[in-house]
């Protein structure tokens, strides 16, 4: 069930983001506003049930801090700049099939056999792929069909 709601946050993320940044916001400052959003949402969510786990050694603080620079931060902005430059369902596409063109780099070029662990999460992340980019189009179509009152006003 969480994995369904993440993936449905992800691929909501950008039809979402895209008419914020035609208003006028950068894909930084979009990224900045999800990342702290979900971050205040997920720590009173974590701290409430599981307060135990906010506890951080200090010996893995530089992991940590750089999961949240490169694996957070770092990928929301730039698929937030990739979503202001390119169609969303592309946006969508390259990120949902990286992990399986990454595999198949390693498995082909590098000529590394990879352990049979693999196949599942590539196969989930192609399934995820197909959920996403269905989601993105049914939010495009809602995104720019106008609302009945617009019609009702811009016809007199």
């Amino acid at each position: 069930m969480l994995i369904v709601l993440a993936s449905v946050c992800f691929s909501t993320s950008g039809p979402l983001a895209k008419p914020i940044m035609d208003a006028g916001l950068s894909p930084q400052q979009v990224a900045g506003i999800r990342i702290g959003v979900a971050a205040v949402i997920l720590l009173v969510v974590v701290a409430l049930t599981r307060p135990q786990v906010l506890r951080i050694r200090r010996a893995d603080l530089r992991i940590v801090l750089g999961y949240g620079l490169v694996a957070v931060a770092a990928v929301q902005v730039v698929y937030f700049i990739a979503v202001s430059r390119i169609p969303i369902g592309v946006a969508m596409l390259l990120e949902y099939t990286a992990p399986v063109l990454v595999a198949l780099w390693v498995r082909f070029v590098r000529g590394t056999v990879l352990p049979r662990r693999v196949g599942a999460p590539l196969f989930n992340c192609t399934r995820r792929l197909k959920t996403a980019v269905a989601l993105q189009k049914q939010l495009a179509a809602l995104a720019t069909a106008k609302p009945a009152y617009c019609v009702s006003i811009s016809s007199h």
